[in-house]
């Protein structure tokens, strides 16, 4: 949600992981995401996985830290060290807009 974000604002964006998938090999979205799984982690009925995005070596140029995200899938859907692909779920909650304050870390 924009709700109290003015346009031009910097912000932090926070997608919850039932809101990801893994794209198939040949599929394409718009605002598809590339990574690499780092983490696989059992959860039940689904597994967690961890992904780091964006360039690699994690941090890309000049050490600024790595983004990750945290997609819910079924057990065999990736291995730890596999490249990969995100979107969203059209059916999963929307992606939620938070201003940056400064404050906190």
């Amino acid at each position: 949600s924009g709700q109290g974000v003015a346009a031009g604002a910097a912000v932090e964006v926070m997608v919850r992981p039932e809101s990801l998938r893994f794209l198939a090999p040949a599929e394409s979205a718009a605002g598809a995401l590339a990574g690499r799984v780092t983490v696989r982690r059992y959860g039940g009925p689904v597994t967690y996985y961890r992904v780091t995005l964006g360039p690699e070596p994690p941090g890309g140029a000049g050490g600024a830290p790595a983004l990750e995200a945290e997609v819910l899938a079924p057990a065999g859907a990736a291995g730890v060290g596999d490249a990969v692909r995100l979107a969203l779920r059209e059916d999963g909650p929307p992606p939620r807009a938070f201003p940056v304050t400064g404050e906190g870390a």
